[in-house]
């Protein structure tokens, strides 16, 4: 994330979950994104990264 800006995490509890912090604090919450449990996000993040 620190090379490429266009990189960004996306998943349930990458905030502050039991994984650990991601960065909100480095990156911030643009690139950080807490979501729920759904595949519909994740198919829309994928179609939108596709070149």
């Amino acid at each position: 994330m620190r090379v490429d800006p266009t990189v960004f995490v996306m998943g349930e509890d990458v905030r502050s979950g039991i994984y650990g912090d991601f960065g909100v604090e480095e990156f911030g919450e643009e690139r950080v994104r807490d979501t729920p449990i759904s595949s519909t996000p994740d198919s829309s993040a994928r179609a939108l990264a596709l070149p």
